[in-house]
């Protein structure tokens, strides 16, 4: 999956603007990142990769790159 993409989707899981999200983006500064963001992320990891997501594995996630690499491992520019 191309980073943009997954960014896109995240975007929407967290109703933010895809435009506020890189790689390096601080997860716990993004206002939809909460209990309801978390379950929306785990449904869309679910969705899209067909993995569960344990609550506990996003949370050790720090950054978007983080996040996407826990979903699904290597991504493309």
């Amino acid at each position: 999956m191309k980073t943009s993409d997954f960014i896109e989707r995240l975007a929407e899981a967290l109703d933010a603007e895809s435009s506020e999200l890189e790689g390096e983006t601080i997860l716990d500064t993004l206002e939809g990142w909460d209990s309801l963001g978390h379950l929306a992320t785990i449904a869309m990891v679910d969705e899209l990769f067909g993995k569960t997501v344990s609550a506990m594995s996003l949370r050790r996630c720090r950054t978007v790159a983080e996040l996407m690499d826990l979903a699904c491992g290597e991504v493309t520019p």
